[in-house]
């Protein structure tokens, strides 16, 4: 028989939770503590009276947990907290910037984690409950005890140095660190492999299809008579490979048919998402691929489950997007951004403007006015469309927004002006009907505080950004559907609409 039951004794100390009952199959190193049902008991025979089998396991609970799992992605509470965490001295001015900056629920656990505290209030609750482990009356001479992960990450960083403790205690901790340094080891070589493998991917990306595609655009932006033919051949058949590996990392965003593939990462395990966040200077501040974690590539961070349960998309996504199924490659970080995420956005809302009728310029037409990259799509009008999918919600993605158009306004003002504007068109709305306007509409001058100026008039804007074509229901928040409003609107507004659209 491949599973092995454990009895527990009954234990509640100081916030550690000691279950009564365990099983587990073939897997010591199971994170968590799972209760056995009362059938289970009965059918294994086991005498809670008389136990035969003497197995503790213990896992940490602490207060400072719990703020871990309530802990929001409001911006002003992590303000709040990194303030506080500063003052105590707990983290210094540097490492206060890099959290806000990220915005990372899980790194600001992290660091909260590893603070004295923490370390010193959660080892005094596990030390209590290993002694009254010990002080059980039981039948056998040894037993074993189990320490959750986080236990054991809590106990492993629990300084010796001037306490007095047993010998069984002094052991625990010799175990613990000899363990732990592999585990610890393992993450780093395996980040050390992901930052290497996301540097490899996004060189290639961008010496292969971008930095190529800029130079042939140039050639026939800056030709004085007529662009060469051939220039404009090989734009073409760059920018056929450049569409065919999106459309297929969109289609297979965990399954390689190509050895080695460039856009993958592998791991031990099939896995269907991971959580990998950066710092601004690109380099990999943590990496974790429990199911427990909310990761940051995964169908769950781009919405991909919500947008398939939308009837009139299904067809869509369907014949064109994977459903991160477990397997055991998946891919980079870089490749889920750059790629994948802004992909998703493109096809889905070019099918729902198509639905409305609407006309656009073929490919050919792009390529041959050097245009490729520069605007996603050329409506018949005259209009210059970019499709954007950033998750509003997040203070982060909104300023990256921001920062985004303007950054890239440089290049694409020598196209655009009051005639031919360019629309800036996000996937799906903020959940706050209030936190942004559907509809903003700007010049492509600069403010002082180098921003975009606003304008009032959809005459008078160059730029119109549109927060989402796809909204949270006002009956169920945890349900998305197409907003035909705001289409009609921007179907209006691309095909040369009411010119005097307001805010």
């Amino acid at each position: 028989m491949n599973k092995k039951v454990i009895i527990f004794s009954s234990l509640q100390s100081a916030g550690v939770g000691v279950n009564i009952k365990f099983e587990y199959e073939g897997k010591a190193h199971s994170k968590k503590l799972v209760k056995i049902a009362n059938k289970a008991r009965k059918h294994y025979q086991f005498n809670l009276k008389m136990k035969d089998i003497d197995e503790i396991a213990i896992e940490n609970k602490t207060n400072l947990a719990e703020f871990e799992e309530s802990l929001n992605q409001d911006k002003l509470t992590l303000l709040y907290y990194v303030n506080m965490l500063e003052e105590c001295k707990i983290i210094c001015e540097k490492t206060s910037a890099r959290l806000l900056s990220s915005f990372s629920k899980k790194i600001f656990t992290k660091f909260c984690k590893s603070s004295d505290d923490y370390i010193e209030n959660a080892s005094s609750w596990i030390i209590q409950a290993i002694g009254r482990c010990n002080r059980t009356k039981v039948r056998c001479i040894k037993r074993n005890i189990y320490l959750n992960l986080d236990a054991a990450k809590v106990l492993s960083q629990f300084n010796l140095k001037g306490r007095d403790t047993v010998q069984d205690f002094k052991f625990i901790k010799q175990q613990l660190e000899s363990n732990l340094s592999l585990t610890d080891n393992h993450i780093k070589n395996l980040t050390s492999i992901l930052e290497r493998k996301n540097q490899i991917i996004q060189n290639y990306f961008n010496g292969q299809f971008l930095e190529k595609i800029q130079e042939y655009n140039n050639l026939i932006i800056n030709s004085k008579e007529n662009p060469d033919q051939k220039t404009i051949q090989n734009l073409k058949e760059l920018y056929k490979k450049y569409e065919n590996f999106r459309a297929h990392i969109l289609k297979y965003p965990t399954k390689v048919y190509s050895e080695n593939h460039l856009a993958y990462f592998d791991y031990k395990d099939k896995i269907s998402g991971y959580l990998a966040t950066f710092n601004n200077e690109n380099n990999l501040l943590c990496l974790d691929f429990s199911k427990s974690s909310t990761h940051s590539i995964s169908k769950d961070e781009c919405r991909l489950t919500l947008l398939r349960e939308i009837e009139e998309l299904k067809p869509l996504l369907d014949e064109k997007v994977g459903n991160f199924d477990e397997n055991y490659s998946i891919i980079l970080p870089y490749i889920y951004q750059a790629i994948f995420k802004g992909k998703l956005g493109e096809v889905i809302i070019r099918r729902l403007l198509e639905n409305y009728d609407l006309q656009f310029e073929l490919d050919e037409t792009i390529v041959s006015k050097g245009l490729v990259e520069i605007f996603d799509d050329i409506t018949f009008s005259g209009h210059y469309i970019d499709y954007k999918n950033f998750n509003l919600d997040k203070f982060h993605y909104r300023n990256f927004l921001s920062k985004e158009i303007t950054n890239r306004i440089q290049i694409k003002s020598k196209h655009i002006n009051t005639i031919s504007k360019l629309f800036i068109i996000n996937l799906i709305s903020p959940s706050s009907q209030n936190s942004l306007h559907t509809f903003s509409y700007y010049k492509t001058t600069l403010t002082k505080e180098g921003g975009l100026t606003p304008t009032r008039s959809f005459e008078n804007a160059e730029v119109i950004v549109v927060s989402g074509v796809i909204k949270y229901s006002e009956e169920n928040k945890d349900k998305l559907e197409v907003n035909h409003d705001v289409l009609y609107k921007l179907i209006k507004l691309l095909e040369g609409g009411n010119k005097n659209e307001q805010k």
